[in-house]
């Protein structure tokens, strides 16, 4: 045996990372081109490792409107490709490629093809036919209809699709290509002759690439591509101007209101000046790394692990010829909407105004190098990103160098792309959920437009007693008297006024120390007539000067009285009511929802809501043992540090009698103490 000598006496400083492989420049694999007098223009890659070949036809059409046949590219065209030809049914070109025992697939105006190289031949025969000579037999056409029509029937039911129809129908504008959503009745209007013209007027090899790659070489390339695609017939392709869309000038809320969802489905997005050759691409690519580009990027980390709004949420800042985007996602619980919006522009704006940290700056070059050499682990890959090349302009040495450059990105140009590309100010905001649980609180972020399914802008859903839900009353008035975090905040309030009793005036007062503190009394001629009150746990109610004995249910009562916001506790686990929609009343000739609370089955009082302003206009308590009724009408409502408050209020009494008290000083957060109650 031969020692190992010297081997116990290395030290390894496991606290430190290992070094960096120093940076060599990427040399992209050989493409070798050539191009058929017809404009067709062929790429090779040669590879002999295996027996197999791979082909790729790519029509370069560029977007085009399709008008009230939107969908006949997405949904219809690339499978009518393969649907027949003039000596071949669908059914024989199905046969003939399993004869081969590769595959042939369409994918847009893309034609992919893979097989043994001894079988190649004959697949690339089939591929030529299928792109020279469609037929697009009636037959198929309406049997593939009938498939895609049940398909976006079907992405009715489905937050995301609508999501994804509605961002593009505002993003781009219904009347430019990127805009354009397919619907049932497009699909339905699209007639073999539409394909014909579409194929005759675009399906052309000057605007057309062949890539070839694997155990292939330049003269059988030559070959196979004038054999099959030297008769293709080369015209002139005009295409129509693609327009830039109209930018956003402030956020937009949007909404497409679904009363069945339980989750929301969110997506933030803008349209962005940002061409493949754009010398930003780099700088916007660490970036999106930065912002939302995996699990460890800012968005998953605040929304997903921080506060466990979603369980993925994304960014993608995306290149494009004609028009680029910026855009944002997750799906979340309905009643975490507002949350996660919030989340949302808190980091947009962070990374707007804010340097990014050194270490976030490592981990996204770290990340995208790794990606970029994946995307060069195969022969097919390789060509496709020498194809990238030649049709979107891009620098001579970009993929000599792409590594180089994502390396030199400092902190100062990942600000600045964010400044070019994503701003918070400038943005729309979609929903597509149940509107009632986070209605009206989105509304603060910008103006809220409703949608349909399909983009196009409805009226608000108008919400009667029959569908309205009681928790989406409670949040519209919350809205309506003051943000949720103002109402919060409050310390103390305190009313005082008079009310005239048979010609006399009492002086009433009603103080609030919260969260369970607080008195209420009616004073005349210096006697107190009516107390309720709760004071370092005493519970104390008086009418008509006589003391009451309190049982723990009218205990109950009064802490529920001591609750002025009490539409914050309806809405809070805390809650111990029940309560529900119980049709509509007329108050002051205004119409008004009725929401009735239970306790155990018990009626303790309804309120009434204005159908239009959301305010509480009425409220009707019920004596917890002889149950009479009394009710109190609140009017006049006024701003006090932003807070609406009833500045009078009328009470109307058992038997009829009504009582006025006219509220003359209101003060929120004066200071309040015991003393002041007792």
């Amino acid at each position: 045996m031969i020692p190992l000598l010297g081997f116990n006496q290395i030290t390894v400083d496991r606290t430190k990372a290992p070094l960096p492989i120093p940076y060599k420049p990427f040399e992209l694999k050989k493409v070798d081109s050539f191009s058929l007098k017809n404009g067709l223009l062929v790429l090779v890659v040669e590879n002999r490792k295996l027996p197999v070949v791979t082909a790729e036809l790519l029509v370069d059409i560029f977007p085009v409107k399709e008008g009230d046949r939107a969908g006949l590219l997405e949904f219809i065209f690339p499978d009518m490709l393969k649907a027949g030809t003039r000596t071949k049914t669908k059914a024989k070109i199905d046969d003939q490629i399993d004869e081969t025992g590769g595959y042939l697939n369409s994918l847009g105006t893309n034609l992919q093809a893979y097989s043994l190289k001894r079988n190649f031949d004959s697949l690339l025969s089939i591929m030529s036919d299928i792109c020279l000579n469609p037929t697009f037999p009636v037959v198929e056409l309406d049997k593939l209809k009938k498939i895609k029509i049940s398909e976006i029937e079907a992405g009715k039911d489905d937050s995301a699709k609508i999501a994804y129809n509605v961002k593009k129908a505002i993003m781009y504008g219904k009347n430019h290509p990127y805009g354009e959503v397919a619907t049932k009745e497009t699909i339905q209007k699209i007639s073999q002759n539409d394909l014909k013209i579409f194929y005759n007027n675009y399906f052309r090899p000057n605007i057309s690439y062949l890539v070839l790659v694997g155990d292939i070489n330049v003269t059988e390339a030559k070959k196979w591509a004038e054999k099959y695609f030297g008769t293709w017939e080369k015209k002139d392709v005009l295409f129509p101007t693609i327009d830039f869309p109209k930018i956003p000038t402030q956020t937009n809320v949007a909404i497409v209101h679904r009363p069945q969802a339980v989750q929301s489905q969110i997506e933030i997005f803008h349209p962005i000046d940002l061409p493949f050759n754009s010398s930003e691409v780099i700088s916007s690519k660490v970036l999106n790394q930065i912002m939302g580009g995996t699990g460890k990027s800012r968005l998953f980390l605040n929304l997903c692990e921080k506060y466990d709004f979603s369980n993925a949420t994304y960014s993608e800042l995306k290149p494009d010829r004609f028009v680029g985007s910026f855009s944002a996602s997750a799906s979340v619980f309905n009643e975490k909407v507002d949350s996660a919006l919030e989340e949302f522009l808190y980091e947009f704006k962070k990374v707007d105004t804010q340097i990014v940290t050194t270490k976030e700056l490592v981990n996204a070059k770290n990340y995208l190098t790794g990606s970029f050499n994946r995307s060069f682990e195969d022969d097919r890959q390789i060509a496709i990103q020498a194809l990238n090349f030649i049709r979107y302009d891009l620098p001579q040495d970009y993929y000599k160098n792409y590594i180089k450059r994502i390396m030199a990105v400092r902190t100062e140009d990942v600000r600045h792309s964010a400044q070019d590309y994503i701003n918070s100010e400038y943005m729309t905001l979609l929903v597509v959920g149940n509107s009632v649980d986070f209605m009206p609180e989105i509304s603060r972020f910008g103006n809220v437009t409703y949608y349909d399914e399909l983009g196009n802008i409805i009226d608000p859903p108008v919400f009667d007693s029959t569908n309205i839900q009681a928790h989406y009353i409670f949040k519209k008035y919350l809205h309506a008297i003051g943000p949720n975090k103002n109402l919060k905040k409050v310390k103390d309030l305190s009313f005082h006024g008079d009310m005239d009793i048979s010609g006399a005036t009492a002086d009433v007062s009603l103080r609030y120390i919260f969260p369970e503190q607080f008195i209420n009394k009616v004073v005349l001629e210096g006697q107190v007539i009516i107390q309720q009150s709760i004071i370092d746990n005493k519970y104390t109610k008086i009418s008509n000067h006589l003391p009451i004995p309190l049982d723990s249910a009218e205990k109950q009562d009064l802490r529920d009285l001591s609750h002025v916001f009490s539409e914050l506790d309806y809405l809070s686990p805390k809650n111990h009511f029940i309560y529900k929609v119980e049709g509509t009343d007329m108050v002051d000739n205004k119409l008004c929802y009725k929401v009735a609370f239970y306790n155990k089955d018990i009626l303790k009082f309804i309120n009434c809501y204005d159908a239009n302003s959301f305010l509480k206009v009425k409220s009707t308590s019920f004596d917890t043992k002889t149950k009479n009724p009394q009710v109190s009408y609140y009017k006049n409502y006024k701003a006090f540090n932003g807070i609406f408050l009833p500045t009078k209020i009328v009470y109307e009494v058992f038997g009829g009698t009504k009582l006025e008290v006219d509220f003359n000083k209101i003060y929120i957060d004066s200071g309040l103490n015991i003393k002041d109650l007792k």
